[in-house]
Formats: structure tokens, C-alpha cells, sequence
């Protein structure tokens, strides 16, 4: 019997409409209305990204740039800037103290040193 009342129920729930009041219509155009604005708002925002990074890459292109030209500049102009000459680091193949007989002189001498301060 519960099985003929819940189909009875279901079959009357189907049936039933109810209209909505004129409140919830404007309720849901003032929403409507809302959303628009800010899709119309993130356009803006995306366009706005775009322009920061076109200056941002421009002014990184004036400056990689003019870079190259003041290099040019400050070597003619000598009253404003030294010019220092920059010498070569001359490299040899000598290893230094890192070679083991020179290590062991270095330590011998070093132990005939604190033998004669000790007496």
C-alpha cells in the first residue's frame, strides 16, 4: 500500500507548477545584469595585463640598448671617467704548496723552528 501511496504522490508532484512572482524575475535579471558587468570587467582586466607587459618588455629593450651606446660614450669622454688598463693574470703550471716534497720541506722547516724556540 505504501508503494501505491508513493507512486500516487510522485505522479501529483509531477503535476504541480507553481509560477514564480514577478520578484524573483527581477531578483534574477539584476544577477544576470551583474555577471555581464564583470565579464566585461575581467576583458578589461586581461587587456590591462597585456599592456603592463608590452611597456615592461619595450622598456627592457630601450635599456638593453642604450646600454651599448653609453659604453661608447664614457670611452670618449675621458674628463668624466678614469680609464684603468686591466693586465692579464699571467697562470703557470707551477702547483705551489700543493706539491708534496715542497709540503714536506715546508713542515720540516717549520718543526726546526719551534725546536729552537723551545730551547
Amino acid at each position: 500500500m505504501t508503494s501505491k501511496n508513493n507512486h500516487s504522490l510522485y505522479q501529483h508532484a509531477l503535476q504541480h507548477k507553481v509560477a514564480p512572482r514577478e520578484s524573483a524575475w527581477l531578483k534574477l535579471d539584476t544577477k544576470l545584469e551583474k555577471s555581464r558587468n564583470r565579464k566585461s570587467l575581467s576583458m578589461y582586466r586581461l587587456v590591462s595585463i597585456a599592456a603592463v607587459l608590452v611597456a615592461i618588455l619595450s622598456v627592457i629593450t630601450v635599456f638593453s640598448t642604450s646600454s651599448d651606446k653609453s659604453i661608447h660614450i664614457s670611452g670618449q669622454n675621458t674628463s668624466l671617467a678614469q680609464v684603468y688598463a686591466i693586465e692579464e693574470l699571467v697562470t703557470t703550471d707551477d702547483s705551489g704548496i700543493y706539491e708534496i716534497n715542497k709540503l714536506r720541506a715546508l713542515n720540516s722547516a717549520y718543526t726546526r723552528i719551534s725546536a729552537k724556540r723551545q730551547l
